[in-house]
């Protein structure tokens, strides 16, 4: 079944501040450059609306913003985080998504625990992401440059080197 060609994706780990907020900031970008728009016109102008969520909120309370080391690491790639605010995943956003990816097995595990009917609609990047919660920059780096090959590779196979498909 081909995908739609607009919905909402979602991108999934556990507290919503590290690695899903980089892997939303550069599927905005990659769809964005895909449609020649800005990313600010991306839901506007195309349908997509990129989001991102956390699994749970023992670790950082919702509403929380992005890590700061993880704001300086996208940065380097052009990518902002600054506005972004942490966010809940419930079973209405996993039913309503037209895909979810998830920064691990595990996560994506615990996503079809929520919902099993999801199980068509969601994916891991590719690789288990090693998450860089409350480490140096460094890390942060190391964890943005895995991000930024593995969010377009998956997006080019889920959705087409165009996104307009």
């Amino acid at each position: 079944m081909e995908p739609k060609a607009s919905g909402i994706i979602f991108f999934i780990c556990t507290s919503n501040t590290c690695r899903s907020p980089m892997a939303e900031a550069i599927a905005r970008k990659w769809f964005a450059e895909k449609h020649g728009v800005k990313e600010s016109e991306l839901k506007a102008a195309t349908g997509w609306d990129i989001r991102s969520a956390a699994l749970t909120d023992d670790y950082e309370k919702p509403g929380s913003p992005a890590s700061a080391n993880g704001v300086t690491a996208m940065q380097r790639f052009g990518c902002d985080l600054r506005n972004h605010r942490s966010q809940l995943i419930t079973r209405g956003a996993i039913e309503s998504a037209e895909k979810i990816f998830c920064v691990s097995n595990r996560h994506r595990h615990w996503i079809l625990e929520m919902v099993p009917s999801s199980a068509n609609k969601t994916f891991t990047l590719g690789q288990d992401i090693p998450d860089p919660w409350h480490q140096e920059q460094a890390v942060y780096d190391a964890c943005a440059k895995t991000m930024m090959a593995c969010v377009p590779a998956v997006l080019a196979k889920h959705f087409g080197n165009d996104a307009a498909s």
